[in-house]
Protein backbone atom coordinates (compact mmCIF):
# COMPACT_ATOMS: atom_id res chain seq x y z
CA UNK A 1 0.00 0.00 0.00
CA UNK A 2 1.44 3.41 -1.08
CA UNK A 3 2.33 6.14 1.72
CA UNK A 4 1.20 9.95 0.75
CA UNK A 5 3.26 12.84 1.66
CA UNK A 6 1.62 16.41 1.77
CA UNK A 7 4.01 18.75 0.85
CA UNK A 8 1.80 21.61 0.10
CA UNK A 9 1.92 21.92 3.87
CA UNK A 10 5.76 22.00 3.76
CA UNK A 11 7.13 25.88 4.87
CA UNK A 12 8.39 27.30 1.72
CA UNK A 13 7.03 25.33 -0.55
CA UNK A 14 3.94 27.30 -2.57
CA UNK A 15 0.58 25.38 -3.03
CA UNK A 16 1.09 26.08 -6.60
CA UNK A 17 4.70 23.89 -7.04
CA UNK A 18 4.06 20.92 -9.15
CA UNK A 19 7.25 19.20 -8.33
CA UNK A 20 9.67 19.14 -5.79
CA UNK A 21 13.25 18.28 -5.77
CA UNK A 22 14.17 16.13 -2.59
CA UNK A 23 17.03 14.07 -1.08
CA UNK A 24 14.86 11.01 -0.27
CA UNK A 25 16.76 7.79 1.67
CA UNK A 26 15.34 4.04 2.25
CA UNK A 27 16.79 3.29 5.74
CA UNK A 28 16.97 -1.07 6.86
CA UNK A 29 14.44 -2.36 4.79
CA UNK A 30 13.50 -5.93 5.62
CA UNK A 31 13.83 -6.98 2.10
CA UNK A 32 15.66 -5.48 -0.58
CA UNK A 33 13.90 -3.26 -2.47
CA UNK A 34 13.03 -0.40 -4.40
CA UNK A 35 10.98 2.62 -3.45
CA UNK A 36 9.16 4.21 -6.22
CA UNK A 37 7.71 7.59 -5.97
CA UNK A 38 4.82 9.44 -8.12
CA UNK A 39 1.99 12.46 -7.90
CA UNK A 40 -0.71 11.15 -6.12
CA UNK A 41 -4.00 10.46 -8.18
CA UNK A 42 -1.60 9.02 -10.64
CA UNK A 43 -1.05 5.51 -11.34
CA UNK A 44 2.61 4.36 -10.25
CA UNK A 45 5.48 3.74 -12.53
CA UNK A 46 7.24 1.23 -14.27
CA UNK A 47 10.24 2.92 -12.63
CA UNK A 48 11.77 3.26 -9.68
CA UNK A 49 14.17 6.68 -7.66
CA UNK A 50 15.73 4.41 -4.82
CA UNK A 51 17.09 0.77 -5.28
CA UNK A 52 18.79 -0.95 -1.75
CA UNK A 53 19.64 -4.70 -0.70
CA UNK A 54 18.01 -5.74 2.56
CA UNK A 55 19.31 -4.30 6.21
CA UNK A 56 21.15 -1.31 4.57
CA UNK A 57 20.43 2.35 3.66
CA UNK A 58 20.35 4.12 0.59
CA UNK A 59 19.45 7.69 -0.68
CA UNK A 60 19.19 9.20 -4.41
CA UNK A 61 18.15 13.19 -5.72
CA UNK A 62 14.83 13.06 -6.87
CA UNK A 63 12.47 15.65 -8.75
CA UNK A 64 9.16 14.24 -7.85
CA UNK A 65 6.13 15.98 -9.77
CA UNK A 66 2.86 16.61 -7.32
CA UNK A 67 -0.48 15.69 -8.33
CA UNK A 68 -3.08 18.71 -7.89
CA UNK A 69 -3.76 18.03 -4.53
CA UNK A 70 -0.07 19.13 -3.32
CA UNK A 71 0.98 15.30 -2.62
CA UNK A 72 3.09 12.59 -4.07
CA UNK A 73 2.73 8.45 -3.68
CA UNK A 74 5.57 6.29 -2.39
CA UNK A 75 6.30 2.46 -1.85
CA UNK A 76 8.49 -0.05 -1.65
CA UNK A 77 8.33 -3.25 -3.81
CA UNK A 78 8.66 -5.55 -1.08
CA UNK A 79 9.40 -5.62 2.74
CA UNK A 80 9.19 -2.73 5.47
CA UNK A 81 11.29 -0.09 5.36
CA UNK A 82 11.58 3.68 7.02
CA UNK A 83 11.60 6.64 4.08
CA UNK A 84 13.23 9.37 4.92
CA UNK A 85 11.94 12.73 2.80
CA UNK A 86 14.10 16.39 2.71
CA UNK A 87 12.54 18.82 0.40
CA UNK A 88 15.53 20.89 -0.61
CA UNK A 89 13.09 22.82 -3.73
CA UNK A 90 9.85 22.84 -6.05
CA UNK A 91 9.59 24.19 -9.56
CA UNK A 92 6.56 26.56 -9.74
CA UNK A 93 4.35 25.81 -12.51
CA UNK A 94 3.18 23.48 -14.78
Amino acid sequence: MPRTFDVSSTPGVPRHASAVLAHVAVVTPTAGTHLTLWPSGSARPGTSDVNTPAGTTRANLVLVPLGPDGRFDARTSSGQAHVVVDVIGYLDGP
